[in-house]
């Protein structure tokens, strides 16, 4: 996969929320601060607990996100009315627009590769095996038609 350029970060823009497994986590992680534990130990006892994790104490950190998403859709909603998100607004326009047609790497979108699919046609040929115009089924290698006269003398080897 070709890399794809991503614009930046509006960094005027309120911080998302964080989801329910997010909170979670962030409780287990100060609670086991300070203890020299692997990261994927760490997320072993994550998933584990998480698993393990009552109803209603689930239902506590699914609820703690909801409210952070709705506060952090009101702050949204009062920085969309900023000169700051017209001005990151301009930038995704431009940013956009050149993504598509400057700096693009690969062929445009929809082209076919001009190369043949498989072996190139210049190692075939070293190999002596067929190109593009010729079939397994043509005889003579230059007309590209079918030889259709037997041949003309017996081989000296099949007497």
């Amino acid at each position: 996969r070709t890399y794809r350029r991503h614009p930046k970060k509006d960094p005027n823009a309120p911080e998302k929320w964080r989801s329910a497994y997010q909170l979670f986590r962030d409780d287990v992680n100060q609670e086991l601060h300070g203890q020299d534990i692997q990261f994927s130990e760490m997320s072993k006892i994550h998933s584990k607990r998480w698993a393990e994790l009552s109803d209603d104490t689930r239902n506590m950190y699914f609820q703690k996100s909801k409210s952070d998403k709705e506060e952090y859709l009101q702050r949204m909603l009062v920085y969309e009315r900023t000169p700051e998100y017209k001005q990151y607004e301009e930038y995704l326009d431009t940013f956009y627009q050149q993504d598509s047609t400057v700096n693009r790497v690969g062929r445009p979108k929809g082209a076919k590769s001009s190369k043949p699919k498989g072996k190139s046609a210049e190692y075939e040929s070293q190999r002596g095996g067929y190109n593009q115009t010729q079939s397994p089924e043509t005889d003579d290698k230059h007309s590209g038609t079918m030889s259709t006269t037997p041949p003309s003398s017996p081989s000296p080897l099949m007497t």
